[in-house]
């Protein structure tokens, strides 16, 4: 879509270039409009980065009301920088048990697991068990962070919008330990 899209805005402009030649100063203020236009979004992308694809123009309104309307971290890839927020939370080194094994936190991902087990150091295990989890890493996306308790120690967020969440939940009791269904704020 975006090369047709492309093509059609260059020759608007082009139209809209031929159209004004007569007035140099129309010309000159489209010409203008285009460059901040151009700056804006360039601007709005580098606070956005590495996360520029949750973008939307702003018929869709602010970050804000464009992420509680639609999806916006659809590929999760927040959860890297919050894998490396609770790897910079949890300082201690790994657990042990009495033969001196390693026992890692074990940490509840409301993604695909192989996003938690790709980022987050031996420390740390996924886990499928989230009544279990010490840790809960989760995308704001279609109200996952609501679907466990636990204290946030960490947010991911571009722009006012928060993209993902680390919860620890190492101090529930079993009955806080109970996931919720998810539901999305409006």
């Amino acid at each position: 879509m975006v090369p047709p899209i492309a093509v059609l805005a260059g020759l608007g402009l082009t139209l809209a270039w031929d159209t004004l030649g007569g007035l140099p100063k129309l010309r000159y203020g489209l010409s203008l409009l285009c460059v901040l236009l151009g700056v804006w979004t360039v601007v709005t992308l580098a606070r956005l980065h590495p996360y520029e694809y949750i973008y939307y123009n702003q018929l869709a309104g602010d970050m804000a009301e464009a992420e509680s309307e639609w999806e916006g971290d659809y590929w999760s890839s927040s959860l890297r920088e919050a894998s490396d927020m609770l790897e910079e939370e949890i300082t201690s080194k790994p657990r042990h048990d009495a033969q001196g094994k390693i026992v890692p936190y074990l940490v509840a991902v409301c993604a695909e697991n192989i996003q938690g087990t790709a980022y987050l150091d031996r420390r740390f295990s996924v886990t499928k068990n989230w009544e279990a989890a010490d840790f809960y890493l989760s995308t704001t996306n279609m109200g996952c962070d609501n679907v466990l308790n636990g204290k946030i120690i960490g947010e991911v967020e571009r722009m006012g919008v928060k993209l993902a969440i680390i919860k620890d939940r190492r101090d529930l009791l079993a009955h806080q330990r109970k996931p919720r269904i998810a539901t999305k704020p409006h």
